[in-house]
């Protein structure tokens, strides 16, 4: 699992985003440790910066391969700074948020980076807690590019996952580009519940690569059918996911229900309940894979299999929603 970390820039920015990296020394110009120099030897492949100037959070990034030694750069930003350093090259999103304007947050959870008064200490790279880390991506507007950047190259842990990007190319949603319809009748704004797209989409992504850690490439055949998953997808096939035993010629259907809280209620529509009963008529496996306590800015949370074919998890049906029909 990832670690954070903040960055306090002010001197070398300039170089080190030029170059998309973080560099520091091992030890201070008289020789000792220093905890920010200290935090840079432990940074791993996949650990998350926010990168730090100006009072103003100016980047995130990913870290590229772990840490390595390397002689400071030949930049007159450098040259207090002992030879002999870390290296840590980064993939880097710019944003610009001040960090002024919440100064009494950070001032409330304080520890890390951020001292008592809530403003920065003075030390190159420390580490963030959960709560500093979901708070500094909560002020960031793009997320779309945060979830690409954050996502990337990571695996799912048994039932407890980060979140991963899928390797299929995936529908990309213009939440700000919604077309109206006109009526007679009225003008009638098409929304789409972003969240809820958003975690849906999220949910799916962790699925399919939950397979790829349980299940063997060699024995079974996973394919991601809807449209978070594959380019030109069907959303009405009644199901996200089809996992196909190799050997046993075995069908496993799945569909992916996600959501931020805990809950043994969900939604199904008449296509994903038609499937299940049709699979469930050819003595075949659907599996509902419920996604939960997901946390869209650590990316982290919970799936749990269920499948429905079998006598103890059998579904109880309630219909919440009915189609009506009326002259105009």
């Amino acid at each position: 699992m990832s670690n954070y970390y903040l960055a306090s820039q002010n001197k070398s920015h300039k170089y080190e985003f030029s170059h998309r990296i973080l560099w520091s020394p091992q030890l201070t110009i008289d020789g000792k440790h220093n905890a920010g120099y200290d935090s840079m030897s432990r940074v791993k492949d996949g650990d998350i910066i926010f990168h730090v100037y100006g009072q103003h959070l100016r980047a995130i990034s990913r870290a590229i391969g772990d840490v390595y030694e390397q002689s400071k750069p030949n930049d007159n930003s450098f040259q207090d700074w002992a030879d002999l350093g870390w290296q840590v090259d980064c993939k880097m999103t710019i944003v610009n948020v001040s960090l002024k304007e919440h100064r009494s947050w950070f001032k409330s959870h304080e520890g890390g980076p951020f001292n008592k008064n809530g403003t920065l200490n003075q030390s190159y790279l420390l580490a963030l807690t959960k709560e500093q880390t979901n708070y500094l991506l909560s002020l960031v507007n793009n997320k779309d590019s945060l979830i690409d950047l954050i996502t990337a190259d990571k695996a799912v842990n048994g039932n407890n996952f980060v979140l991963t990007k899928s390797r299929a190319p995936l529908k990309h949603y213009d939440y700000h580009s919604i077309p109206s319809v006109n009526k007679t009748k009225g003008t009638y704004k098409l929304e789409i519940n972003e969240e809820k797209s958003r975690v849906g989409l999220l949910g799916e992504q962790a699925v399919i690569n939950y397979l790829k850690n349980n299940y063997s490439s060699v024995d079974y055949l996973i394919e991601g059918l809807s449209s978070n998953l594959k380019s030109g997808g069907n959303d009405d096939l009644g199901y996200d996911i089809k996992l196909t035993n190799k050997n046993s010629k075995e069908i496993i259907y799945i569909d992916v229900k996600s959501t931020k809280g805990k809950s043994n209620i969900f939604y199904m529509s008449e296509n994903e309940r038609q499937a299940y009963l049709e699979a469930k008529r050819h003595n075949q496996s659907y599996l509902i894979y419920r996604v939960f306590d997901l946390d869209e800015f650590s990316q982290t949370g919970h799936v749990d299999p269920i499948d429905l074919t079998k006598e103890e998890n059998q579904p109880k049906f309630q219909p919440v929603n009915y189609q009506v029909a009326f002259k105009f």
